[in-house]
């Protein structure tokens, strides 16, 4: 047997083009090339399969990872540990790529820090709460042109990261304002 005749294309082709398998007289029904087509189709239908299975059930999946995550915290910690060191470059590249598309949650990070490093105390501020904030006007001038957030009573005069003592206000108010109380502040604009 020199030949075989493809069960997909229907062209006769030498064996050699042909999979071995011992269940059908020696070789495959498909010719090397469309099973391969078939496994490539195969693939990206099983892979949109997939992703429209986990757009639906996404909080299950969360919730299952999360719990995962628990149960396994110490092993997952030292198996990132292994990869980070093992692959500095990706990992600083993916450091600076979320960094630069979570810019809010960046400088909400650097504001607690900087409150647990005077001794100041952090509430929980929740991420619906900050994001409302950034939602709002400046409330010192109006502007919903480059919100960020203001500390009422500064970290640096003692005052605590906590959604009482955070506003919005613009970059411009924020900066001017720096480490002074609204009244400082406003007498030094006069």
């Amino acid at each position: 047997m020199d030949s075989k005749t493809c069960n997909t294309c229907n062209a006769n082709k030498p064996v050699s083009n042909f999979y071995a398998d011992r269940r059908r007289n020696g070789y495959q029904a498909k010719c090397k090339d469309c099973a391969n087509a078939y496994i490539v189709l195969n693939r990206e239908r099983i892979s949109a399969q997939r992703a429209k299975h986990y757009q639906e059930n996404k909080h299950l999946w969360q919730e299952y990872h999360a719990k995962y995550y628990t149960a396994n915290a110490e092993r997952m910690r030292t198996k990132t540990k292994v990869w980070r060191i093992a692959n500095p470059e990706r990992s600083r590249q993916g450091v600076e790529r979320w960094r630069a598309d979570n810019q809010n949650r960046v400088n909400e990070l650097s504001r607690r820090r900087t409150a647990t490093k005077r001794g100041n105390g952090i509430y929980i501020t929740t991420r619906k709460e900050i994001s409302r904030l950034y939602a709002s006007a400046c409330i010192y001038c109006q502007s919903r042109q480059n919100i960020t957030l203001d500390h009422v009573v500064p970290i640096a005069r003692g005052g605590r990261h906590s959604i009482g003592n955070l506003v919005s206000a613009c970059k411009s108010c924020n900066s001017s304002k720096r480490d002074r109380t609204i009244m400082e502040w406003r007498v030094s604009k006069k």
